[in-house]
C-alpha cells in the first residue's frame, strides 16, 4: 500500500510541533472535530483518515473501498512512514496502531498518547481483560447480516457509562460520513482482532501517556495497571465518569496530556 491510501488533512501552522490524530474503527477523521479549534493553536494537526473511511467533498462516506492488502498490518506502518515525525495519538483501534508505529519507527514519533485503547482487544487465554469472544464473534455476525444497525449500537456501546452521554450520542452521530463498505469494516475488525500490543508498550523508550474511561464498557479499566507493570515509564490515567470517548466527555484532560506530551 503506498501512502495515497491515507487520507490526511492538515490544520494549523506547520511551524508549531506536529500531531498525527488516527481515528477508531467505525469512524473516521472527523470524529476530532470538536478539539481541532483548540488543538491547532497549539499543533500542526493532520488528521488521518485510514482506507476506507472518510469523506470526500460532498460529504459522503469515502467511494474508493479499501481492498484486503490495505488493512495488512505492515502495509499500513510503511504507509504511516509519509508522516513527517510528530507526536501521535490514537484512539481506540488507532491508538493500537499508534503504538504498533512507534514500536516499529521510534524515531518518528516523539510521544504517543493513547486514548480507551486495550492492548488486546478481544481476549485470550492470557488476557481476560477484553471482549469475550463468543460476543466479538456475534458482533461480527451482526456486521455481516445489517452493518448499519450494528454501527447503531456501537455507537451507543461507545457513549455508554459516560457522564455526558447524550451530548457524545450528538456528535458522533452528527458527523457527516455516510456509509463505509462493509469490507473496509470487516478488513479493519479483523485486524483490531489480530493486534497485540503488550511488547510495543513494554519495550517502548518514548514518552506515552494511555488515557481510560473509568466506566468504558469496551476497554476495562483495570487495563490500567497492566499498562504501568509493563512499563513503569509509563503514564497511565483512568479518567472518572468518562467511557470509550473521554475526548468527547473530557475534552480539557485530553487537550492537557498532549500538551504536556509536547513539553517532554
Amino acid at each position: 500500500m503506498t501512502a495515497s491510501r491515507l487520507k490526511i488533512t492538515s490544520f494549523g501552522d506547520s511551524d508549531l510541533p506536529a500531531l498525527v490524530l488516527v481515528h477508531g474503527w467505525g469512524h473516521h477523521g472527523g470524529v476530532w472535530s470538536t478539539l481541532l479549534d483548540q488543538l491547532k493553536s497549539h499543533f500542526y494537526v493532520q488528521v488521518l483518515d485510514l482506507p476506507g473511511y472518510g469523506v470526500v467533498a460532498n460529504g459522503d462516506a469515502a467511494q474508493c473501498d479499501s481492498c484486503e492488502t490495505d488493512w495488512q498490518l505492515d502495509s499500513l506502518l510503511h504507509a504511516f512512514l509519509a508522516l513527517p515525525p510528530a507526536i501521535w495519538c490514537g484512539w481506540s483501534l488507532g491508538g493500537m496502531l499508534a503504538t504498533r508505529f512507534a514500536s516499529f519507527a521510534p524515531e518518528r514519533v516523539k510521544g504517543l498518547v493513547t486514548i480507551g485503547s486495550n492492548l488486546v482487544f478481544v481476549e485470550k487465554n492470557d488476557w481476560p481483560m477484553a471482549m469475550p469472544n463468543t460476543v466479538f464473534q456475534q458482533f461480527v455476525a451482526a456486521l455481516n447480516s445489517d452493518a448499519k444497525a450494528t454501527l447503531s449500537r456501537f455507537v451507543g456501546l461507545i457513549c455508554q457509562g459516560s457522564a455526558t452521554i447524550r451530548a457524545d450520542l450528538r456528535v458522533l452521530k452528527s458527523v457527516p460520513g455516510g456509509e463505509t463498505s462493509q469490507s473496509t469494516l470487516l478488513s479493519s475488525l479483523q485486524l483490531l482482532d489480530q493486534l497485540d500490543t503488550r511488547a510495543d508498550i513494554s519495550a517502548l523508550d518514548l514518552p506515552q501517556c494511555h488515557l481510560l474511561g473509568e466506566n468504558d464498557a469496551l476497554v476495562p479499566a483495570a487495563v490500567a495497571s497492566v499498562i504501568g507493570d509493563l512499563n513503569a515509564a509509563a503514564e497511565v490515567m483512568v479518567i472518572a465518569g468518562a467511557g470509550h470517548a473521554p475526548f468527547l466527555s473530557h475534552p480539557s484532560i485530553v487537550i492537557g496530556a498532549l500538551l504536556a506530551m509536547a513539553n517532554k
